[in-house]
């Protein structure tokens, strides 16, 4: 059984808090977001977000170096890694300057180092894609899956993400 829900915002974003996630498996499908009791099964793989002091961990690999990535769907970044890090890049880095848009509409400004080709690898699931190398924000491995993929979904009841192989 699923259940769509059409949310609206004045400034684009919409904030799902934790005794909300933990009710419903929340999968995200591009554009919209459809909550259901279980696991659509559509989905190849299971990874597990460990939960530590009222904060969510995914344990990823970027570039060949494995870590703990804070898990924040409102992040700006789809990975954001801590700038001395960039030496294991696997791609051409640039500079970037850019205002931030944050999920409570806040605009700051940001400077930071993007690698376009990093190569993230997630529960036997490889894609490349844009790494955010910077230390700006306050944890220093940043994981955002609403960036990161087009199709995924979260299960806080059970602590793990959907993830699909031609994502």
């Amino acid at each position: 059984m699923y259940r769509s829900l059409f949310f609206e915002s004045k400034n684009d974003y919409i904030l799902l808090g934790r005794r909300f996630l933990k009710k419903y498996v929340v999968v995200y499908h591009r554009d919209k977001i459809i909550l259901q009791d279980n696991h659509p099964e559509e989905f190849d793989v299971l990874v597990p977000i460990d939960e530590r002091e009222g904060s969510y961990y995914v344990r990823l690999s970027i570039n060949g170096r494995e870590n703990d990535y804070y898990l924040d769907t409102g992040h700006p970044e789809a990975i954001s890694l801590p700038l001395e890090d960039k030496q294991f890049a696997i791609s051409p880095l640039k500079e970037e300057k850019a205002n931030l848009s944050f999920s409570n509409g806040d605009k700051k400004p940001y400077k930071g180092i993007i690698e376009d080709r990093g190569l993230l690898e997630i529960g036997g699931i490889s894609k490349h894609g844009l790494i955010d190398y910077t230390n700006y924000f306050y944890r220093p491995y940043w994981f955002n899956p609403v960036i990161a993929f087009a199709d995924f979904f979260l299960d806080m009841k059970n602590n793990g993400i959907g993830l699909k192989n031609n994502n």
